[in-house]
């Protein structure tokens, strides 16, 4: 596993076994919540040392660019095999079960960090989403963290990317006049509330496509088979939707270039019990 990390030596800024430690990091998410129910051990060992993507500066670089890689991987395919003698892992339902909610977990994870990326991301907003991933007081205000990231700006700042912005608006019914703007994660909807999610800025360069991506949960969604579902990608910068399932959903915009996501966003709604989010 550590030959895969960056070699020691005077072009290298981080120690070595990088690769170990991202393994420990996503060992760690997959237990931050007892609610989750997500593969552990060897099995996330072996999708973290087929995706690990390195940095021979930062280990938080690794990290998400090792976070986004694995969550395409299981977004092109959930099927994961034992390194030693290549059998099926997820031949047992019950592991691919969770191999698969894993990867609605790295989505939400990726679309969390997308913060990163903002214009006026500050340190605080990056141990927000940190701290959001793991739920651990590491990337809180403990002394630590300040030491840790200040390493990182002292070595060239947050991370650099693309980025995309969306906002949401609500409407009477879908295509009428909006008349009022919908922060994420904020006020409780109604019924029949018409959502128009737009695409406000990206700096990715076109030409690319515009892929929105809903994740619903809770038992309704399950029953309705609505638990997640996307467009094609497009050149669209608008989407409608109308209520469903009740409890809070997320809306997911990915700008998709060259046949990978080069930036992404998310905008979280909540809707009241009985409530209804349709494609």
């Amino acid at each position: 596993m550590s030959t895969k990390s960056p070699a020691v030596g005077l072009l290298t800024k981080v120690g070595e076994g990088q690769l170990r430690r991202i393994v420990r990091f996503l060992k760690w998410f997959t237990r931050s919540r007892p609610s989750w129910s997500l593969p552990v051990g060897l099995i996330v060992s072996t999708l973290v040392v087929e995706c690990y993507r390195p940095s021979f500066d930062r280990d938080d670089v690794a990290l998400y660019d090792t976070l986004v890689a694995l969550r395409n991987r299981l977004a092109a395919d959930t099927t994961v095999y034992n390194p030693a003698d290549r059998t099926e892992f997820t031949a047992n339902s019950e592991i691919a079960n969770q191999v698969k909610r894993f990867k609605d977990q790295l989505d939400m994870a990726v679309g969390k960090l997308a913060a990163l990326f903002e214009k006026d991301c500050d340190r605080t907003g990056g141990r927000s989403a940190w701290d959001w991933v793991f739920v651990q007081g590491f990337w809180g205000d403990k002394e630590v963290a300040k030491v840790a990231l200040d390493e990182a700006l002292a070595s060239g700042g947050l991370p650099t990317a693309y980025f995309v912005k969306i906002r949401c608006d609500l409407a009477r019914t879908e295509g009428s006049k909006t008349y009022k703007r919908y922060e994420s994660g904020s006020s409780v909807l109604a019924k029949n509330v018409a959502l128009k999610f737009t695409v406000e800025s990206t700096n990715v360069p076109p030409p690319y496509k515009i892929v929105w991506h809903v994740d619903n949960h809770g038992d309704e969604a399950a029953e309705n088979k609505q638990l997640t579902w996307e467009t094609p990608p497009s050149d669209s910068f608008e989407k409608w939707t109308s209520t469903a399932f009740k409890g809070s959903h997320r809306m997911i915009c990915r700008i998709v270039k060259d046949g990978r996501v080069q930036a992404e966003t998310s905008h979280i709604v909540n809707f009241a019990p009985g409530r209804w989010w349709r494609r």
